[in-house]
């Protein structure tokens, strides 16, 4: 009996490692979160992974998406200090690297602060008190989009304002295949982990 449960056991987990292309895309792929764009007063570009997100909001810049680029971002950059000897915020390296691809400094507004995203929906929450924007879309990457719209939706509730998400793809992996690469297995990992701990810290955030 037990080498007969035996053999079902090896033979299932066989089973799953050789099935594991259909299978192991589908937790990268639960965090990805698609948006309908439409043509919004700003585009509100997080910090982090600029590489990505600075060339797809420079790209809907261009296209006519939004006449204006919010920029935030409060750390400030280790690496283009130890490079230039300048010591700018994150907001500030994203600017100039926007300047690079087409944005004109009068179309972005660096937004002051943000080392985290749900501090990066207030700032835009009190932005849009004070401004009057009614439409925004928040440019970010794929991995990250399902908790950025989670807790954006959250904080904006009750405000007039219509959010859209577009999503920067990875520049090494996909959904496809982001187990075989570490940056891949590390990037799903912390989603899951920032996104469980976002739901528990930020589950009862109160409006206004």
């Amino acid at each position: 009996r037990w080498l007969v449960v035996s053999a079902v056991v090896l033979a299932g987990c066989g089973a799953v490692v050789m099935a594991r292309g259909l299978w192991l895309p589908w937790p990268a792929e639960w965090l990805v979160v698609e948006s309908q764009l439409a043509k919004a007063d700003a585009l509100f570009i997080l910090s982090g992974n600029v590489v990505w997100r600075a060339p797809l909001a420079a790209r809907l810049y261009r296209e006519g998406y939004a006449p204006r680029v919010l920029v935030t971002g409060g750390y400030y950059s280790d690496y283009f200090l130890a490079l230039t000897g300048e010591r700018l915020t994150d907001a500030e390296v994203v600017a100039r690297v926007l300047s690079r691809l087409g944005v004109p400094r009068p179309a972005m507004t660096l937004v002051k602060g943000g080392t985290s995203t749900y501090e990066e929906a207030r700032i835009l929450r009190k932005h849009a008190d004070e401004t009057g924007l009614r439409s925004v879309i928040v440019v970010t990457s794929n991995f990250h989009s399902r908790r950025a719209r989670w807790i954006f939706r959250k904080v904006m509730a009750g405000r007039p304002v219509t959010l859209a998400f577009a999503n920067a793809d990875h520049a090494v992996f996909t959904t496809r295949d982001w187990w075989r690469h570490e940056e891949g297995l590390i990037t799903v990992s912390n989603e899951y982990i920032k996104f469980a701990y976002y739901v528990f810290r930020y589950r009862n955030v109160p409006r206004g």
